[in-house]
Order: structure tokens, then C-alpha cells, then sequence
């Protein structure tokens, strides 16, 4: 639990290593079968150490030096692994086709609710059991043409593309249905590349080539800056009374996430771009509709500064934040309450958020044990005199130095 005084923020902050590109940057350097990949700028929030210490047991070898990380490949099939995934989904989904490849049967320690959230696509490819501490995998692939389902995260995609491969056939996949994320799926695809992977993405089709009997090889990769943290900073800057500037960003970036700078300009956000650089400042938040789809982590700090519009934010496409870390909409539906302020259910699929001065809670607000959670109720009352959040350790999920970071930004003022 933390206690936090009335606070102002202005200045220039860096943005953290990217979690999506780390996952996926380490994860292929265990795949290179010669030689050492250096993997640089990497993060370590507990997701990415969860990522390491899984492919560990799968047989890779890493060495870390500050933010550097050599990859030695995994080199041998280990009989049962056992995969301790902490609360990652990317981790469990990612490696759960590698761990299959590897070895005849595996066994993935899940923590929070991550024992809960849906494997459905891998549940037709595998044989899993399950309970809420423990996943267990047998079954392997073979290639040929694989039907998957796109619409409940593009994780299952992306965790198929990197085993795929490997196989001695080629393979295709034709996604079914909507595709959540999509620019997740090219994330990946243009990551594997720089391991000197090729797959072919016809987007039109929704079918996805990949040739058999490829390998990785060895490269040395730096992983970019994150804009689904960044958009934490970028958010409070429109609600501060001061700008604020995130740096060391790639406007050229596929993370899907960067459509943080969009969204917040139909917010009427007034924004800025200047090289690696975008800074944000105090601007009147206008109605607005803003879809979720391809962006559900952005979905509790857009909800929280819309606390501070002049009108309604309507949000679509927001049934994905339910299956997260917490029930993503509740958990903003409840602290917003605490504040003083409306969340609105409409349907499954749409919320309204209905503006309002935010007051002191006389309650706790609760993190949900959501590192997303946390981070967005500790920018959005930096007005309120104190607050008080649960489960502050939360953010290590992620984020481990965001309160450290955050202070780098804070002003020293004497408030009445």
C-alpha cells in the first residue's frame, strides 16, 4: 500500500525497453542454433525475467551484463520442463509451441490470473490440461495448414511463428474471424527477419506462409523503447499542469501502441513530434469515441483522463480488457467511483466515461493486483491532496522503476 501527497509533473522523461520487442527478441536468440546473439536495451520487469528463466529450462544459456543479454540457443530436449511464467501471458503463450517442439511433455507455473486466461487456440493444436497454478502441454506439430482463430489475442499467432520454421514442412495459417492486434503479428514477422526468417503475410487473405526448414541466426539486435509505457507519460502531460516530454521513441515503430499519439490528437491533446521525441501538455479533452480494438493495454489510462474531458468519452471494443491481468473496465469502473466520477456499461462491448472534478476517495483504491491499474490512478490523482493505492509491487509486472522514473519528473512545490 502507498500514500501519495498532492504532486505536480513537468519535464523530460526516456521511455523504458519495450517489453513486446524484448519478449520476442529473446525468445528468437533461443532459437539460433550457432554461435551468440547480443540482445541490448533490455528491461528487466518480471514478465522479461519470467521469459528468461523459462527458455532456461527449455536449454538456452544467458549471460547479462547491465541491459545486454547473450543468448546461447537452446541445445538439448529436456524431458518434462517446467516453465515458471509468473503472471506473463506472452511468456505462456509464446513458448507453449516451443516447449511442445522441445520436449514430449511440458509443465508452466502460472501465477494471478493467468492460470484463467483463454488458450482456446492452443487447446485444438495440443493436448493441455490445466488448473490455476499449473498448465501442462503434449503433442506436436507438424506443419501443413493450420485454421486459428484471430479474434481472441494475436499471442497465439505470433507463439506459432516461431516454432513453424523450425518443422520440416511448410505451413500456413488462415486466421478465422477478426484479427486482434494485427500489428502484433507484424511485430513479430519483421522481428523474426532480422534472424533471418521469412514469412509471408497476405493480409487481404488472412493467410500467413511459412516456409519449413529454416534457421535462426545469430544477430545483435537492440530492443526499441516502449510506447505502451510512454503512453502513461503522454497521458499525464495532458492533464499536467506543465509538459511533459517522452524521448527515445521510434516514430517508424509497428508497436501497435504508438497509436497513442493519434488517439490522444482526436482526444484534442495538443502533441508534438520532434525526432525521438513527443511532448504533451495540459489541453481541454473533447468528446470524442475511441475504439479499443487494436489497443486494449492503452484502455485504463485513456478511461482515467477522461475523468478530465469536457464532455463524454465513449469507448468501443473494450470486451479484451476483461480477460488482462483484472477485469480491466471494472476495476477502472470501481476506482473512478471511488474519485467521483462515472464509468458507464452500455454493452459487453462499450462504456461511456462521463467526466467529473475527481474528489479525495474516503476509500483504498484497489490495483487489482494490475500493474496498468496502478500506474493509471497514480498519474491521474497527482491533483488530490492523498491518496492511498493497494498492491503498489504490482507494477514490477512491467514497470519495475515507474514510481523511481516518475520522480524524475515531479516538482518541488509547497502546496496549501
Amino acid at each position: 500500500m502507498i500514500s501519495l501527497p498532492k504532486r505536480e509533473y513537468g519535464g523530460t522523461i526516456k521511455a523504458p525497453s519495450s517489453k513486446s520487442d524484448g519478449h520476442r527478441a529473446l525468445i528468437a536468440a533461443a532459437l539460433v542454433k550457432e554461435g551468440v546473439s547480443k540482445i541490448s536495451n533490455v528491461y528487466f520487469s518480471n514478465d522479461i525475467k519470467a521469459t528468461i528463466s523459462s527458455l532456461e529450462s527449455l536449454g538456452a544459456k544467458f549471460t547479462i551484463d547491465n541491459d545486454i543479454v547473450y543468448v546461447k540457443g537452446i541445445s538439448f530436449s529436456n524431458d518434462n520442463p517446467i516453465l515458471n511464467c509468473e503472471e506473463s501471458g506472452s511468456t505462456l503463450r509464446f513458448l507453449l509451441p516451443l516447449a511442445t517442439h522441445f520436449s514430449n511433455s511440458s509443465t508452466f507455473i502460472t501465477k494471478g490470473k493467468l492460470g484463467s486466461r483463454p488458450l482456446d487456440v492452443y487447446e485444438e493444436l495440443f493436448s493441455i490440461s490445466r488448473t490455476l497454478q499449473f498448465t501442462k502441454s503434449e503433442g506436436k506439430l507438424e506443419g501443413g495448414i493450420l485454421e486459428i482463430d484471430g479474434s481472441i489475442s494475436s499471442q497465439f499467432i505470433s507463439g506459432l511463428l516461431f516454432i513453424l520454421p523450425l518443422l520440416k514442412n511448410d505451413s500456413t495459417i488462415i486466421i478465422k474471424n477478426k484479427i486482434a492486434s494485427l500489428s502484433y503479428i507484424l511485430m513479430t514477422i519483421k522481428l523474426l527477419k532480422e534472424f533471418n526468417v521469412n514469412i509471408n503475410f497476405d493480409i487481404e487473405s488472412k493467410r500467413i506462409t511459412i516456409p519449413g526448414n529454416q534457421e535462426y541466426k545469430k544477430v545483435e539486435y537492440v530492443v526499441e523503447n516502449d510506447f505502451s509505457q510512454a503512453s502513461f507519460f503522454l497521458s499525464l502531460g495532458a492533464i499536467s499542469s506543465l509538459p511533459i516530454t517522452v524521448e527515445g521513441l521510434d516514430m517508424n515503430s509497428l508497436q501497435p501502441d504508438k497509436n497513442i499519439i493519434s488517439i490522444l490528437q482526436s482526444m484534442g491533446v495538443s502533441l508534438k513530434i520532434e525526432n525521438d521525441q513527443i511532448t504533451t501538455k495540459k489541453s481541454l479533452i473533447k468528446k470524442t469515441t475511441v475504439s479499443l480494438d487494436e489497443n486494449p493495454d492503452l484502455g485504463p489510462i485513456l478511461m482515467g483522463i477522461s475523468a478530465f474531458a469536457e464532455e463524454d468519452i465513449t469507448f468501443t471494443n473494450i470486451s479484451r480488457l476483461r480477460i488482462k491481468e483484472s477485469d480491466r473496465v471494472e476495476a477502472m469502473r470501481d476506482n473512478l467511483e471511488k474519485l467521483g466520477v462515472t464509468l458507464e456499461l452500455i454493452d459487453t462491448d462499450t462504456c461511456i466515461v462521463h467526466p467529473s472534478k475527481l474528489k479525495t476517495p474516503s476509500k483504498t483504491l484497489s490495483s487489482y493486483n494490475d500493474h496498468r491499474i496502478f500506474m493509471t490512478l497514480v498519474l491521474i490523482t497527482h491533483e488530490l491532496k492523498e491518496v492511498t493505492i493497494d498492491d503498489e509491487k504490482c507494477v514490477n509486472k512491467s514497470y519495475p522503476t515507474f514510481l523511481e522514473d516518475l520522480k524524475t519528473i515531479e516538482k518541488e512545490t509547497t502546496y496549501e
